[in-house]
């Protein structure tokens, strides 16, 4: 999992925080996990406003990436928001790929009866 915190210090308490959310919402996934990335920034910039956005992107085997990104008051809410939004997002990939491939297989065998 690489994990990088754009304009500010990344905290050991932090790390732990996203790699805790992040690994329990690709659990679904399995071994068809192929890498991670976490970008943590400050949205508004050298500004300094309040906001804070978490972007993670996983890619899987055989399919493309899933990318998400949140945005809060708290960094560590904004973890908390992508990475909901990120075993949703893996939940609907996965279940799309197995609805597809029984549709095709019961397209295959309409073929073979007629």
């Amino acid at each position: 999992m690489d994990i990088v915190a754009l304009n500010f210090e990344l905290t050991r308490a932090l790390t732990r925080h996203i790699a805790r959310r992040v690994g329990s919402a690709i659990a679904p996934a399995g071994k068809t996990v192929a890498g991670v990335m976490v970008r943590l920034r400050d949205v508004n910039g050298p500004r300094r406003g309040v906001d804070m956005g978490c972007r993670i992107a996983v890619w899987l085997r055989g399919r493309s990436a899933v990318i998400v990104d949140a945005v809060d008051r708290d960094l560590y809410a904004a973890v908390d928001l992508a990475a909901a939004k990120l075993r949703e997002a893996i939940r609907r990939r996965l279940k799309r790929r197995r609805t597809l491939r029984r549709e095709h297989a019961n397209r295959r065998r309409r073929r073979q009866a007629a």
